[in-house]
């Protein structure tokens, strides 16, 4: 018997390892059952292949897409529109952040019951510095200047790893110290932008209230994220279709790679109020190409909720259910998008606020920057 347990607890942590630290598509779909509890639990291996598929298609391959949305557009966003025409140079750093909001989802398996209030959401993170020239600045006192001053070029990049969570924390005097949830973010980005100014700004009206013209901009973005979140003690409800219902406690560990190449084209206009405080809107749609890894997997003991030694705590044989499911995200190849934005003027000091939409995904970008 304790062999058995032993074998058991190496081939789970076997799996784990697996679904945890390799990358999401090198562990295929699979199911497995752990523990001297698994021939007598409520979710037979009969039934694994419906849970397998069940879970691709309601809820991995969702979660999947909508990762995938939010990661676009946290990487479509350029810099800032700020004044719309930049006459001269700006240097400065920001970030964007971008969510599709959280759903639940009833996930519906043949043979055994309905897992009850899946959560799905989507998250995309680009921070980035960046810097903007007016090209008309390397031709001043020449005949090209009247041309060159039209067009605004800037550059961008980042490249960083965050981790938030995880710490060792005290639950009850009796379990102890354990993890808490955490999220891991590995974030890559280049871009490049190109801004024409189809209407400059006339520089003799009143700064009181004034027009700031309408430029026309074109950028090529490579992002790249890796995103991994650990969530710890986490409890689904399957109602079962006879009538009963089964826990299932765990885990959760979700990991998703992407690689994207944006080219966003953007109109933008603003105007300027009382000279410290611009007013801007922007939209366009970005043509995009790339590719996501995605995976899900989850592991912990599953019973039945009437099954009262579970429910106390009480020592009986475990059934510790291991699932391990790829999620498929197609990126879109067009992504129309908008955003709206508040620059405030302190001197040459600029804080930069602006709103992004596209479909069902918001952003919001803050920037500060100086621009003389």
């Amino acid at each position: 018997m304790f062999f058995n347990k032993k074998l058991a607890l190496l081939g789970a942590g076997l799996l784990l390892s697996g679904g945890l630290f390799f990358s999401p598509r090198s562990a295929e779909a699979q199911v497995a059952c752990f523990g001297d509890g698994c021939s007598v639990s409520p979710i037979p291996a009969s039934a694994f292949n419906d849970t397998l598929a069940a879970f691709k298609v309601q809820f991995a391959d969702p979660l999947a897409k909508d990762m995938v949305d939010a990661s676009v557009l946290a990487g479509i966003g350029s810099v800032p529109m700020g004044g719309i025409n930049m006459d001269g140079w700006t240097i400065g750093l920001g970030a964007i952040g971008t969510v599709q909001p959280e759903s639940f989802t009833n996930v519906v398996v043949p043979n055994v019951g309905t897992y009850l209030n899946v959560k799905t959401v989507g998250v995309g993170l680009s921070p980035r510095i960046y810097g903007g020239v007016n090209l008309g600045m390397f031709f001043d006192r020449t005949p090209m200047y009247r041309v060159a001053s039209r067009f605004e070029v800037y550059l961008s990049f980042f490249d960083a790893k965050y981790t938030y969570g995880g710490e060792q924390k005290i639950e009850t005097l009796s379990s102890g110290f354990r993890p808490t949830d955490r999220t891991k973010i590995s974030a890559y980005y280049r871009g490049i932008d190109l801004r024409y100014q189809l209407v400059k700004r006339d520089r003799n009206s009143n700064p009181l209230f004034r027009w700031n013209g309408m430029n026309l901009g074109i950028g090529l973005h490579q992002t790249r994220q890796d995103i991994s979140y650990y969530q710890v003690n986490s409890s689904i409800q399957i109602a079962q279709f006879s009538g009963g219902q089964i826990v299932w406690n765990g885990n959760n560990q979700a990991t998703m790679k992407t690689d994207l190449t944006s080219v966003p084209i953007e109109f933008m206009t603003g105007i300027q109020l009382l000279y410290f405080m611009n007013l801007n809107v922007g939209g366009g749609v970005s043509i995009n190409k790339g590719s996501t890894n995605f995976s899900v997997n989850r592991y912990g003991p599953v019973f039945l909720a009437s099954d009262l030694d579970k429910v106390i705590g009480t020592s009986v044989p475990d059934a510790n259910l291991f699932l391990n499911v790829p999620g498929d995200g197609p990126v879109e190849q067009y992504t129309p998008f908008g955003r709206v934005g508040i620059t405030f003027n302190i001197w040459v000091v600029k804080l930069d606020i602006e709103a992004m939409t596209a479909g069902n995904v918001r952003g919001v970008q803050v920037g500060l920057r100086t621009e003389f």
